[in-house]
């Protein structure tokens, strides 16, 4: 999760945060709770959201002067533990406003002088080891006025990364550095070879996993029919290797038989099979590199699915290859990425894709899907496919969303996990069905609270804050990790 609209968090009653920091920034007592603003003062809140194994916040604002030099106005780090509560700052914008060389900014009606600034938070675990990284974009603003933005670290940082395929799953303790380890089918060397890099994220496609070092590259191992390791071969293998890619990334994404990367700058580059015009570069020629996406956005976050990808950005969300079942036309694959319409999508605060459906978060944990909706994957209590996003019937809140095949999971900000659509192979960790789905959110059976949920194409897998890994869903292969081929229902613990 990333940046959200200044706007809909003006709205927004609640934020799925567990931490909030409120930046004051003017000339005032930085000791008191609410400090008095003076009348060339401005105010900031920023809401931030930290995971299950944040210790430490780095938050840095800055300003830039001149083509090239950037001018620090404040650089602290901050103790707040893995609870909620609430941090206050104060930065003295002055230098900004009286520095003739500043990044212009436009004025206010009234002739106020603009401040530019740039805002970014790194999360750090208790060894210092980053863990996540956020980056507000370019705010400006006016000296007296009152400004709000978000901004999350560690939605997806736990002490455990997973990544469910299709009939395999990957494990990597992104803390520890305790590597990988992976179970379930191997017929095409899915569950590779150790060693492996000390991986800040994993992510698994069909039958192929990706990880992501701490210095930005990219690792794969598996099936690489289509070039989805980026090796610039087709070869598959069971050794990883790194990714032939110019260029170092902040996030993966992982689709059937594509993968994406996004850079801290935002920019997003795609490889591996294009017939669907999943790798966003105007063309369906299938690239065994990593190559640019076209049209020069900038994303905060992606997303990738069956046959298509989406990014988050600051306004509109873009997508780009098939959500439907519809291969796009030479003519539709030349436009690259393409807004996905409706208001609704503009300011979401985060993603996740099944292989023909998409769902989002508001910056309020209200969920929003669109797509195939024949299994109720949709959550809204039908079984009718939507081309635009339509609420998730059930009122509630989520932290975090995943998505499989044809089923869809929450993690309610509580930490308990909800399931809807498809549930022939006990997918949504519930017995409670009817004619085999359910197209409403259904509490996953048992008690327990999840730090981190991943869904694979017809499994799920969670880690709770202590770093155990349960499993629920199809087992034909292993997948489940629990040293059996029997499906499960309810979570059951991974025994490997």
């Amino acid at each position: 999760m990333a940046s959200i609209s200044y706007d809909k968090l003006r709205r927004a009653s609640r934020f799925v945060a567990a931490a909030t920091i409120v930046l004051l920034a003017g000339c005032s007592d930085g000791t008191a709770t609410q400090p008095r603003l003076s009348p060339g003062a401005v105010r900031l809140s920023l809401a931030v959201q930290v995971g299950s194994v944040g210790k430490t916040l780095k938050v840095s604002v800055t300003y830039r002067r001149g083509e090239s030099g950037t001018v620090s106005l404040l650089d602290q780090l901050i103790d707040v533990g893995v609870q909620a509560h609430s941090v206050p700052l104060v930065v003295d914008v002055a230098p900004c406003l009286a520095d003739a060389q500043r990044e212009p900014g436009a004025e206010s009606a009234t002739g106020a002088p603009a401040c530019v600034l740039h805002i970014s938070v790194i999360l750090l675990g208790s060894a210092n080891e980053q863990l996540d990284q956020a980056v507000l974009p370019a705010m400006t603003v006016h000296a007296g006025e009152t400004a709000e933005a978000s901004l999350a670290v560690g939605a997806h940082t736990s002490f455990v990364s997973l990544a469910p395929g299709l009939d395999h799953t990957c494990r990597a303790y992104t803390v520890t550095g305790g590597g990988v380890t992976c179970w379930g089918s191997n017929r095409l060397g899915q569950l590779g070879k150790p060693p492996t890099p000390d991986f800040l994220q994993i992510s698994s496609g069909l039958s192929y996993t990706c990880g992501l070092t701490r210095s930005g590259e990219a690792w794969c191992w598996g099936d690489n029919s289509a070039g989805q390791l980026g090796d610039n071969q087709s070869t598959s293998r069971s050794t990883p290797a790194a990714v032939k890619s110019p260029v170092a990334f902040a996030q993966l994404a992982t689709g059937s038989d594509f993968a994406c990367g996004l850079t801290a700058a935002g920019a997003a580059y795609c490889w591996g099979e294009n017939a669907w015009a999943t790798l966003g570069d105007g063309t369906k020629v299938r690239h065994s590199v990593p190559a640019p996406v076209k049209g020069g956005l900038t994303f905060r976050r992606l997303m990738t699915g069956g046959h298509f990808a989406c990014g988050l950005t600051d306004g509109p969300v873009y997508c780009w290859g098939a959500i439907g079942l519809t291969i796009p036309s030479d003519a539709q694959a030349s436009l690259g990425p393409i807004a996905l319409g409706g208001p609704e999508t503009a300011g979401l605060a985060y993603l996740a894709a099944g292989f023909t459906h998409a769902c989002g978060l508001t910056v309020d944990g209200t969920a929003l899907c669109v797509g195939t909706n024949s299994n109720g994957q949709l959550g809204d209590g039908t079984t009718t496919d939507r081309a635009a996003p339509v609420l998730v019937s059930g009122g509630l809140h989520f932290s975090s969303l995943t998505a499989g095949n044809n089923f869809t999971c929450g993690l309610a900000t509580d930490g308990v996990a909800y399931c809807w659509g498809a549930n022939a192979f006990g997918q949504l960790g519930s017995a409670v069905t009817s004619n085999g789905r359910q197209q409403s959110p259904t509490r996953v059976s048992g008690t327990l609270a999840f730090a981190t949920l991943t869904a694979g194409q017809n499994h799920a897998c969670a880690s709770t804050s202590g770093g155990s890994t349960y499993c629920w869903g199809l087992n034909a292969s292993g997948q489940l990790g629990d040293g059996t081929t029997v499906n499960r229902s309810a979570p059951t613990l991974v025994t490997r």
